[in-house]
């Protein structure tokens, strides 16, 4: 028998070729199947190398046609039965309403009318009062004679004066004139009083240690002596003031300064002993002073 080959050009496969390929995979899936499976060896290598050589076989090919495969088939499934829900209407009650009595409304109680408050102004501010100037004790004092010019009245001193203070310190004393100006006014209104003309008049105060007129008695604490000198214009008073004078006005100038020594009992018998020997008259307010200063 010839077969054919398939190789040659121009000639197609026959069926050999065909059997062979399938022979081939027939052998292919059987060898798969054995490996898969294999076959069980019941007997050892002794019993087989009793047998002898068993007969070679000759394997037809033969193309069994396969049975058809058979398509599962499908089991009907009974429908699943939809249970449809069942509404049940119940009846609506209508809400019976509770009648709410009416809130009474209060009325805002009625505002009382407020006055309104009067705007202070701020006080006008005045201006500061002056401060009064020191007082001090003037040694000299001027006069106006009018026409015939200017002078003045002027102290001195027979010699110091002393006395002892309650303090027991020992104070040297000098009279004077308080530089109030309502005091220099009424030096001036006094030496108008006096009258003096024909000439340009001074007025010489002389403070004495020791006395020996008969004027000046043991009743009097005061005592002043008047002289004039019409050719130089001059007019000059003596005064003599005893030691416990001195020592008072001491006393009350420690007590509360020039305005307490004004309240001495002897401070208006001072002032009397200047101004009477001016025109006779004394004046109602201080115009003498003294000045205290503390030596010991």
């Amino acid at each position: 028998m010839q077969r054919s080959n398939p190789s040659r050009p121009g000639q197609k496969p026959g069926f050999y070729f065909y059997f062979g390929v399938g022979l081939a995979v027939i052998v292919l899936i059987v060898q798969l199947v054995a490996l898969r499976h294999p076959y069980p060896r019941h007997q050892d290598s002794r019993s087989a190398a009793l047998e002898g050589p068993r007969p070679t076989r000759t394997f037809t090919l033969t193309a069994t046609p396969l049975p058809p495969t058979e398509m599962p088939t499908e089991t009907p499934v009974p429908p699943t039965p939809t249970f449809s829900p069942t509404v049940t209407v119940l009846p609506t009650e209508t809400p019976t309403e509770t009648p709410v009595p009416p809130t009474p409304t209060s009325e805002p109680p009625t505002a009382t009318p407020v006055p309104p408050t009067p705007t202070r102004r701020p006080p006008t501010p005045r201006p500061p009062t002056p401060k009064p100037a020191p007082v001090e004790i003037l040694d000299s004092v001027p006069v106006d004679n009018g026409e015939w010019g200017k002078e003045g009245i002027y102290v001195n001193y027979e010699a110091d004066i002393y006395a002892d203070g309650s303090d027991g310190h020992r104070y040297k004393i000098e009279l004077g004139f308080l530089s109030r100006p309502e005091s220099l006014a009424k030096v001036q209104e006094f030496w108008g009083y006096g009258g003096r003309g024909g000439g340009n008049w001074k007025m010489i105060i002389r403070v004495r240690t020791q006395v020996n007129w008969v004027s000046c008695g043991g009743d009097k604490d005061v005592c002043w002596q008047v002289s004039t000198s019409s050719g130089q214009s001059s007019l000059m008073s003596e005064v003599y003031y005893k030691q416990h004078v001195w020592e008072s006005l001491v006393n009350h100038h420690l007590a509360g300064g020039w305005q307490n020594v004004t309240r001495s009992p002897y401070y208006h018998e001072i002032q009397k002993s200047i101004f009477e020997p001016i025109c006779g008259a004394t004046p109602d307010i201080p115009v003498i002073g003294f000045r205290f200063t503390r030596v010991s």
